[in-house]
Formats: C-alpha cells, sequence, structure tokens
C-alpha cells in the first residue's frame, strides 16, 4: 500500500512539475505574442518573425527576399524610448529630484557617470512602467526584462578571469560598483517617494534591469547631431553580427532600417552590427555579445616618452590606437606611432621646426603615414629609421600577447568541450584577439627583416 502511495505521489509531481513547465513556455510565447500584438497596433512593421531560438535567445527570421537598402524594420517614434519620452512621464518630476534628467546629468564631468545615470534614469522609468502595468509599455518591457543579461560587467569575477585581459576586468568590476552605489543611493529615496508602493525596489533589481536597458538600447543620432540611448522596439532581437553593415534612417515619423551592399533570403536571420565601430571590447562590455566573424579590437598605444614626440604626433595627427582586424595595414598597426618613436631627439626638434611650414608638414604626413615599405631616405626619415620602428612596433606586439594563461592550441581545444555560455564566449573573445595580435606579429617581424636587407643592399651601408 505504501509503495502504491509513493508511486502516486511521484506521478501527481512527475504531472505537476510538466504542467509547470508548460506553463513557462506558455508565459513565454504569451509575452512574445503580446509584444507582436503591441508592436503591429502601434504601427510598427518587420519584414520578419520575430522568435525564441533553442538557446532561449530572441531572434528574427525574414518573412521574404529583402534587397538591398530596402526597410526591413519601421519603428514609429512615438514607441521609441529616450529621456524626452521618460522625463515627460509621470516619473519627470521625481527624477529631477533624484538629479537624474538630462539637463542635470550633462553637467556631470565624468562622461562614464554620465552614462551610468542615462541608464539608471532609463531603468527606473521601465521599472515603473512595469510595476503600474502600463499598458503604452507593458508587452515591450515584459520581453525587455524576460532575458537574462549576459553584459560583461554582469560577469563573476572567475568567469571575468577566463577573458585574459585584466584591464577589461578590472574595468568591468569598476562599473558594476559604480551602477550599485548609485543604485543604493538612489532607492530609499524612490521607495520613500512612493513609486513602488506594495512591492519595494531593491539594489539587485534595479542593477539587473539597468544592465537589460543597457544590451537592449543603441544610440541614434538627435537632430542637434548628439547621440543619444534610446529603446529601439524589435531592434534587440535582430542577432549580433559585426561584419553586416546597415543604416538608419527617419521617414515619416518612423526609425527604419536596412542592410547596406547585401540581400537577406527568406527563412535567414537578420543580423545587426549595434557597434559601428566594431570594437568587440566595448561590445561585450555593454552587450554581452561576440561573434568572431569580422570582429575587431582596438587598444591604445604607449605614450610617446617626450613632449616633443608628443607634439610631433598631434601635428601629425597620428592615430593613438591600434586597430585589429582581418585587413592588415601598418597604418592600423600604429606603425606611424613608433616612426616617430625611432627617431633621436634631435631630429624630432627639426621636424616639429620643419612642420611648421605648411608644404613641409604635408611631406611629413605622407611619409609618416605611408603604409608601404619604406625604401627611399631622405633628409626626414631614414631606411634605418624605419627598421628601429619596425622593431618597436613588434616589441609591443610581443607585449600584447603577455599574460595570456593558455596558448592558442589549448584555447582550440578547450572550445571543442561542453563549457558554460559565458566562458565558451570568454575563450572565443580571447583566442580571437590572439590569431590577430599573432598575424599582425608576424607581417611586421617579416617586413622589419626585409627592409634590413634593402637597408644593407644598398651602396652606402645606412645602418
Amino acid at each position: 500500500m505504501a509503495a502504491k502511495f509513493i508511486v502516486l505521489i511521484v506521478h501527481l509531481w512527475s504531472i505537476s512539475f510538466f504542467c509547470f513547465l508548460k506553463s513557462q513556455e506558455v508565459t513565454t510565447k504569451n509575452y512574445l505574442d503580446d509584444f507582436l500584438k503591441w508592436f503591429e497596433d502601434h504601427g510598427g512593421r518587420c519584414h520578419c518573425k520575430f522568435t525564441e531560438a533553442k538557446d532561449k535567445t530572441l531572434t528574427a527570421i525574414s518573412d521574404r527576399k529583402i534587397v538591398d537598402k530596402e526597410s526591413i524594420l519601421m519603428v514609429p517614434q512615438s514607441i521609441v524610448v529616450n529621456f524626452t519620452v521618460i522625463e515627460s512621464s509621470m516619473i519627470g518630476p521625481t527624477l529631477e529630484q533624484l538629479s537624474l534628467t538630462d539637463n542635470q546629468i550633462v553637467k556631470v564631468q565624468d562622461y562614464i557617470q554620465q552614462q551610468a545615470f542615462h541608464l539608471l534614469q532609463m531603468a527606473v522609468f521601465v521599472l515603473y512602467s512595469t510595476h503600474t502595468r502600463n499598458e503604452q509599455w507593458l508587452p515591450y518591457f515584459n520581453v525587455l526584462l524576460k532575458y537574462d543579461c549576459d553584459a560583461l560587467w554582469m560577469w563573476s569575477e572567475n568567469e571575468l578571469k577566463e577573458v585574459q585581459d585584466e584591464n577589461l576586468a578590472k574595468r568591468a568590476i569598476e562599473w558594476k560598483e559604480l551602477i550599485s552605489t548609485v543604485a543604493d543611493k538612489i532607492i530609499p529615496k524612490l521607495n520613500n517617494f512612493g513609486l513602488f508602493t506594495g512591492n519595494d525596489l531593491d539594489s539587485e533589481t534595479l542593477v539587473k534591469t539597468v544592465c537589460a536597458v543597457q544590451k537592449s538600447s543603441v544610440n541614434v543620432t538627435s537632430d542637434s547631431g548628439h547621440p543619444v540611448r534610446t529603446l529601439v522596439p524589435g531592434l534587440n532581437m535582430f542577432t549580433y553580427q559585426p561584419s553586416v553593415s546597415g543604416m538608419w534612417w527617419t521617414n515619416g515619423g518612423a526609425l527604419q532600417y536596412a542592410y547596406v551592399n547585401s540581400t537577406v533570403e527568406k527563412g535567414n536571420t537578420i543580423y545587426f552590427n549595434m557597434n559601428p565601430s566594431g570594437d568587440s571590447v566595448q561590445t561585450l562590455f555593454e552587450y554581452g555579445v561576440f561573434n568572431a566573424t569580422g570582429s575587431k579590437f582596438f587598444t591604445p598605444l604607449p605614450k610617446l616618452n617626450s613632449r616633443m614626440r608628443r607634439r610631433l604626433a598631434a601635428m601629425l595627427k597620428l592615430k593613438t590606437r591600434i586597430k585589429y582586424c582581418d585587413k592588415f595595414t601598418f597604418k592600423a598597426a600604429g606603425l606611424p606611432h613608433f616612426r616617430v618613436q625611432a627617431l633621436s631627439e634631435e631630429n624630432v626638434n627639426e621636424l616639429v621646426r620643419v612642420g611648421s611650414n605648411a608644404e613641409k608638414l604635408f611631406e611629413l604626413k605622407k611619409i609618416f603615414n605611408s603604409p608601404s615599405l619604406h625604401t627611399q631616405s631622405n633628409a626626414f626619415y631614414s631606411c634605418k629609421d624605419e627598421v628601429v620602428a619596425l622593431n618597436l612596433l613588434s616589441l609591443h606586439l610581443r607585449d600584447e600577447m603577455a599574460g595570456r594563461s593558455t596558448g592558442m592550441p589549448q584555447d582550440e581545444d578547450i572550445l571543442l568541450q561542453g563549457i558554460p555560455k559565458r566562458q565558451r564566449m570568454a575563450v572565443e573573445f580571447r583566442l580571437r584577439y590572439k590569431r590577430l595580435v599573432t598575424n599582425y606579429l608576424d607581417i611586421t617581424s617579416a617586413r622589419a627583416i626585409e627592409t634590413k636587407r634593402e637597408c644593407l643592399s644598398r651602396k652606402r651601408d645606412e645602418l
């Protein structure tokens, strides 16, 4: 009898658990259906079908062939969310008391803090709208808040170690500390104001919502030409792909998005590059996504070691970062910067003086920004200087690889294993970076040998 009773309990529990799972599926589906109805009722249009992928992420599939520059997504201005919409809402006066209006935020001198305050403003608005079940926004915000946010700054310290970049990990930790500190300060005031009556807001919820609005928003250029952080319904369902080129424009009171130099076949995934500069570090940091195909990395060049060298570099308008990408150029690798570093102090002083002449400065810019092998000596820059510059660049590229606890073969082996999502993203991220830096180093080292050989082959040995 006891055995039958246990079997009955297990059977009932199994039915209950199955029903729970089904209810979760229904909830997910209902959220998406509610959003689609809301989106279309408000005039939104997409040549796509929004759906949930197998990995529990939202995605968009084209419902027909979409030709180059044809509008894929159309979002009426009336349903995009930015600071203007937020500050004209019911919580506008409350935000002013919290110093979270745009006019107050732009007066903050620290740009990083400005970014944090704008995101906190948006997060408070989203949470208030869901708390009050504001039908104007609820179907959209329900979908926005339903999915986990994998932005880098939400990772644990152990997860951050997998990226193998101490500076990036430090930056992520500092950003989360900033968001958490400000959240801790404003939450008591929000609750005292009675904005969340019956369900007081807590710090963890606000921080998670900041992450949600950050990963789902983009910078849209305002009429005054300034970037404004904006939630664009539907856009958060497009899959990230850095190699995709797209364009935005406003027409008839609606934001529209289209591919550039590309066609989407029916049934294909629609992609979007939320970071036009292609900076993979920033994309992982803000949006929690990474795709090795077409990804780029930007790292700062070392500071030039004298005031006159820095002055010369400014006159020549040299880049201050290395751009790592599939298409190698010595300009992208920062060689012009190391050409300045290779000069003697005497030559630097002379070139600063010469550069005061506009015609001579143009000639100097042409020499120092030259992407090709420098084989012709002149009064400004010698073959020997080029060899020194190439060697300095090679040393810097080796330094860029320092502190990595695994090699590329080991990373490749790790990716063959079943590992958690964030760890996989981190390994793919660091492996892509290592491959690009290694490629830059191989090309630079080979060019240094070639250039030295060219110098030695001349009638007069310049080395």
